[in-house]
């Protein structure tokens, strides 16, 4: 079950917000059941892993806690535990089969990927390494740290929450209706995002990547690559800003995970407004305890190689994955190593431009069936004059205009438009002095998104969220 679904939209979510708050006292309890129901519908039995998870991760916080003898032991077996778990399930096939060359085996060949390890693992462990130092309290309850790790508004796509954002609202929150209105512009731009924006750019990204690449034109390549640059921000973002809306509806602050990646002027930049929990989680948990950039230059540079090495394996046990890495790791690296300052004496626009480059070509391995596909698509940008399938054989005129849309809403120039042109500073006074007007505006603007958006679900038009699978 996805968030952009009609089963979920129109049964699970209504049925269960009915539930959540007819029943105060036991908002826990319905939050936990239902996370389990929602994820039992998508994976099955394999929610058997998802509950192993917890049990690890509420036996282990009971030792590691500061005061309790052996915590140190206690710790790593933990962590251990929910390394083991996440490397079966998501790496076996590859550490066996591309890494060992192993004969191939129902044990390596067959293992299935539950949807969302990533994002549960890496919470379970942060709540372990966070009582461990003293960042958050060991929770005695195990329906609330069950609630925590199963949450189902960011439980397989995140943002990663850490335990000491939410522990206080798992015992005591309000649900306040200004958050309520928040909550509800939030999950109906996400949901626009995914479905009228994503799911568009995603039709003409899939149409060309499942061409051979020596069948397309130059500029059909680079077409491929431009829709799908815009198909996995507004598909990751999307899906982030409806899970901070329900968030919000149901009392929770999730941190932001997303800030206009694409008007970044470095890569560093860029790593600071794209997927911003992952990048702080990695940052936190290994880059600093690694000794960050306080032990000289080569340790850091060191650091920051292990580090996207680990972000490009995170997302995927395939080798273009950790070139995607390696590639972000070594801009990275050459900024930090100097070329950061010869970009501050660049025009901003050849800054930007520089980024948009970096990414996009990282995003042609990201998005490929493998490394020899991605190499082989990144060589046809530059097949001049070469014949192959044309780029209008993928464009029509709704694919034209949600073109244009993504280029313009991957930015803040309407949110800056709409501070200082559209809304100038009279209006702004009015609006507080008229909140009702404020707030029916705010609805009537999420109505029309969900209804929009509920139209395209209906005509047949999703496509699964991207980082589901990881």
């Amino acid at each position: 079950m996805v968030f952009s679904s009609v089963e979920f939209l129109f049964l699970f979510l209504p049925v269960f917000l009915i539930f959540y708050i007819a029943l105060p006292a036991l908002r826990n309890i319905t939050l936990l059941a239902f996370s389990l129901l929602f994820y039992f519908v998508g994976e099955g039995y394999f929610l058997a892993v998802m509950l192993a998870s917890i049990a690890i991760n509420y036996v282990s916080g009971l030792f590691v806690a500061p005061g309790v003898k052996g915590r140190g032991p206690a710790l790593a077996i933990g962590l251990t535990l929910n390394v083991v778990m996440l490397v079966y399930y998501k790496y076996i096939g590859f550490l066996a089969q591309d890494v060992f060359q192993l004969p191939e085996n129902d044990w390596t060949t067959d293992v299935h990927l539950p949807i969302g390890i990533s994002f549960f693992t890496f919470q379970g462990m942060s709540y372990l390494i966070d009582v461990y130092r003293g960042n958050a309290r060991k929770e005695m309850s195990p329906f609330r740290l069950a609630a925590y790790i199963s949450m189902f508004p960011q439980l397989i796509a995140g943002p990663i929450v850490r335990f000491s954002t939410v522990a206080n609202d798992l015992r005591r929150r309000v649900i306040r209706l200004k958050h309520v209105y928040y909550g509800l512009l939030f999950f109906a731009v996400g949901l626009a995002e995914k479905v009228i924006l994503a799911d568009t750019m995603a039709k003409v990204a899939d149409a060309i990547y499942g061409r051979a690449p020596d069948e397309l034109q130059a500029s059909t390549a680079f077409l491929g690559g431009l829709t799908y640059s815009f198909q996995i921000f507004f598909d990751f973002s999307g899906y982030s800003a409806m899970a901070i809306g329900l968030g919000l509806i149901l009392g929770f602050k999730f941190p932001r995970n997303f800030n206009f990646p694409y008007i970044s002027q470095s890569i560093t930049e860029f790593w600071r407004r794209w997927h911003l929990s992952l990048s702080t989680w990695f940052r936190d948990y290994c880059y600093i305890p690694l000794g960050g950039n306080r032990l000289g230059p080569s340790k850091t540079y060191r650091n920051l190689f292990l580090i996207f090495l680990l972000t490009g394996v995170w997302h995927g046990a395939s080798w273009n994955f950790i070139v995607w890495g390696l590639w972000h790791g070594f801009f990275i690296i050459i900024e930090r190593f100097g070329f950061s300052k010869v970009l501050e004496k660049m025009w901003i626009g050849l800054r930007v431009a520089y980024t948009l480059i970096i990414a996009y070509i990282g995003w042609i391995f990201f998005r490929a069936e493998d490394l020899t596909h991605g190499l082989q698509m990144l060589a046809r940008h530059f097949a001049f004059g070469e014949g192959g399938a044309s780029v209008w054989e993928f464009l029509d005129n709704e694919t034209l205009i949600v073109l244009a849309m993504s280029s313009v809403l991957s930015t803040p120039v309407v949110l800056w438009a709409s501070r200082g042109f559209i809304a100038p500073p009279a209006y702004g006074a009015w609006m507080k002095r008229n909140p009702m007007w404020k707030y029916g505006l705010g609805v009537a603007l999420a109505a029309i998104l969900i209804i929009v958006s509920s139209v395209k679900i209906l005509a047949g038009t999703y496509s699964p969220f991207i980082y589901f699978r990881f």
